[in-house]
């Protein structure tokens, strides 16, 4: 697609002669006179996008590095305008963000991109390497793979790269002038590229999705159980030498028109609890179930299960 835009439109916009109380695009330069400078960009119409980037780039010295901006015939002429209000507007235009770094280097890409750059660079997190502060004399302008900038920058830190699933491509910036640290992010962030320290000697590189699978997961928080304070039960004395021994025999019942006593065999010898009508209303004691293997006696919210042995 072309896009042609006329000198009086760019000076409506950038507000060079014309003013106007606000601008339609966002400053985020830095306040430095440099930016303030007034520049001139004269180039043929239907200039490819890139090439008038570097070039605008280029009238105060900055060194761009671009990162999905694409193939577009632009028709940008500027006379005698601030250098502020051009890339500012350019940008605006191309939907473009930028982060500015050190030796005069801006990285010029999507939002998402320069996010992910400024992420990178504001973490502590970097090769660990004693050059992480060297300069980078590496040029990869010249058809250089990502691949093997990858491994380009991963040697200079003595370590050894294990790529995993790098795009296949080339790159058409370099990284000259940039501390290892910086160029390092440079390549991870325009590269949509994630890494793993494996060791003092290894480092993966590669698609985030395929590094998360080496990174060790955290183990899972076990949480214990509620301790469930049960409160003491008072128990009756007609009970207590069951709930105290728990080895019975149950010998049989006698029974009256009133009243059904249970015998049991213990070790105290045997042992005659009354379980019938006329003692419910006193002990609470009751017979729930009985049959020829087991008998089970309630007192109150406690329930004590006997094994019954015929004698």
């Amino acid at each position: 697609m072309k896009i042609g835009i006329s000198l009086l439109a760019l000076a409506v916009w950038i507000g060079g002669s014309i003013g106007f109380a606000q601008q339609p695009f966002a400053d985020k330069l830095p306040k430095e006179a440099r930016f303030d400078q007034r520049v001139t960009v004269n180039l043929p119409a239907g200039i490819d996008l890139k090439t008038y980037i570097r070039e605008l780039a280029g009238t105060i010295g900055l060194q761009p590095i671009l990162e999905n901006v694409p193939q577009q015939a632009v028709n940008y002429p500027l006379t005698d305008v601030k250098f502020r209000d051009a890339w500012s507007v350019t940008m605006a235009l191309g939907n473009f963000d930028y982060e500015l770094l050190e030796k005069n280097i801006m990285v010029v890409s999507d939002a998402d991109t320069i996010k992910r750059l400024r992420a990178l660079n504001s973490s502590k997190d970097t090769l660990p390497t004693a050059a992480a502060a060297a300069p980078l004399t590496l040029n990869f302008s010249n058809g250089r793979t990502l691949d093997g900038a990858v491994r380009d920058v991963v040697a200079i830190a003595k370590l050894q790269a294990i790529p995993v699933n790098i795009p296949n491509r080339t790159i058409d910036y370099n990284l000259r002038g940039l501390s290892l640290r910086v160029g390092w992010n440079v390549l991870l962030s325009l590269g949509a590229l994630d890494y793993y320290i494996v060791s003092n000697d290894i480092v993966t590189v590669g698609a985030s999705s395929s590094i998360d699978l080496l990174r060790p997961k955290p183990e899972p928080v076990v949480v214990a159980p509620p301790v469930v304070v049960i409160p003491p039960v008072v128990v009756r004395p007609e009970l207590e030498v069951f709930v105290e021994t728990q080895k019975v025999e149950f010998v049989g019942f006698v029974v009256s028109s009133e009243v059904r006593k249970a015998v049991f065999r213990t070790a105290q010898g045997l042992q005659v609890v009354a379980i019938g009508s006329s003692l419910v209303k006193d002990s609470k004691v009751t017979l729930r179930s009985f049959t020829e293997t087991e008998a089970v006696l309630a007192l109150g919210e406690q329930t004590i299960t006997l094994k019954l042995v015929k004698p």
